[in-house]
């Protein structure tokens, strides 16, 4: 990363500048791909989602955790449950605390993979990126991803800040992302066959 950093020059790109807040014709939702592994790196994942909250405190803004477990030979196993509940009770006490429709909890159950003679959470992160866009655009998944937060409240959100377990995401940064990828000259526009991007971007990294 600092080779190619030190190689490409920065490409700045132009921004909106949303001083009031996030438009809510620009709903985002942050979600942060983790794994259930045990008790303490769960309460350690939800202690990080309320402090990115407390820094970008947005209306049109909701945050998430979307969870599997870790690989079993099995279908599953005997902690999986009680871990599911320290997830599910975390991110409930985050919604008492703060109001209803900020938080979120997605999960996801373990498909067997035959390439890893084993049942796992398929596609690892990308698998659960996956999930989550076919349902933030309407479509029927093979299972419930939804376990904590009102899923009617997710219509309608247009963008996805995906972060990993170990970023935090400081003051205000997620307005300043939305701010640029919403700018009508950044927004992506299709050729005819629709599988190329002709100008704008789909993907923004800071």
């Amino acid at each position: 990363n600092l080779l190619l950093t030190t190689m490409l020059p920065t490409l700045l790109l132009p921004k909106m500048a949303f001083e009031t807040g996030i438009p809510p014709e620009n709903k985002t939702l942050v979600v942060v791909p983790t794994m259930l592994l045990t008790p303490e790196s769960i309460r350690e994942d939800i202690d990080q989602l309320e402090i990115r909250y407390l820094a970008n405190t947005d209306s049109s803004l909701s945050f998430g955790l979307f969870g599997d477990f870790s690989d079993v030979k099995e279908r599953e196993a005997d902690q999986d449950s009680s871990l599911l509940e320290i997830a599910i009770g975390g991110i409930q006490a985050l919604e008492k605390k703060y109001g209803e429709g900020k938080f979120y909890l997605f999960h996801r159950l373990r498909e067997w993979s035959d390439s890893e003679n084993a049942w796992i959470g398929r596609e690892r992160k990308r698998g659960k990126l996956e999930y989550l866009n076919r349902f933030l655009t309407g479509e029927a998944l093979p299972e419930n991803i939804v376990y904590v937060g009102k899923a009617e409240a997710l219509k309608g959100t247009r963008y996805v800040i995906t972060l990993d377990a170990d970023t935090q995401l400081t003051k205000d940064q997620a307005r300043s992302l939305v701010e640029i990828i919403s700018h009508p000259l950044n927004r992506p526009f299709l050729d005819a066959s629709r599988k190329k991007t002709e100008r704008g971007y789909t993907i923004i990294q800071p």
